[in-house]
């Protein structure tokens, strides 16, 4: 059975001895659990700026992943033509609202990232190793996440997920709460009692 760990967490002010804990946690849930897919909200990489370190995103780990890990397949869910911006040869580093600067992955490119619809057929030719799914119309803020848990169990018949949170937030919160209303429209493993969770205290 083909494994998925769904990776969710905040996106700034994780220390970095947590996001190293992070990492290794999930090097141990790839490896045990037959993960082959590594799924996430489309949550953009963090650069330097100037002398200051990047700010310290869950997403720092997935580079890592996908250097140490070889079979990995990478998916991650953006709005309708968004997704290209995560792309090293399509996207451009920015400074946010917040002085950070965010911008695309190193290991995702033109060469080896799929970019479709959520309602087109999944598609798995042999040159690539990573899929950029857009939804199209309005949504709310916390809508993104659960329409991509959505899209795991419908389009690729996953039942059961490994759920990672790399420090508990209330985008995370809100969508274990909306999926425990209608828990049959989802994957399980979505719950704080089923979940894997790097406890992460933000400095005051």
């Amino acid at each position: 059975m083909t494994g998925c760990l769904v990776l969710k967490g905040l996106v700034f002010d994780i220390p970095e001895y947590k996001l190293e804990e992070a990492f290794q946690v999930a090097c141990q849930i790839i490896e045990t659990k037959n993960i082959m897919y590594v799924v996430w909200d489309g949550d953009k990489y963090s650069y330097p700026v100037l002398n200051k370190p990047p700010t310290s995103t869950f997403t720092l780990i997935l580079p890592r992943l996908a250097d140490k890990f070889n079979h990995l397949k990478f998916i991650f869910f953006k709005k309708q033509g968004k997704a290209a911006s995560l792309l090293k040869d399509m996207g451009s580093i920015q400074q946010d609202n917040y002085g950070n600067q965010l911008g695309p992955f190193p290991f995702l490119s033109l060469s080896n990232t799929i970019l479709m619809d959520s309602t087109s057929p999944m598609v798995y030719p042999s040159w690539n190793n990573a899929w950029g799914i857009e939804f199209d119309g309005e949504m709310k803020w916390y809508e993104l996440g659960l329409k991509g848990l959505k899209w795991i169990k419908n389009t690729l018949g996953i039942n059961n997920v490994e759920y990672l949170i790399v420090g508990l937030g209330n985008a995370v919160s809100k969508e274990i709460e909306k999926v425990s209303e209608s828990p049959l429209d989802y994957p399980s493993g979505i719950s704080k009692d089923k979940a894997t969770i790097i406890e992460v205290i933000r400095p005051n």
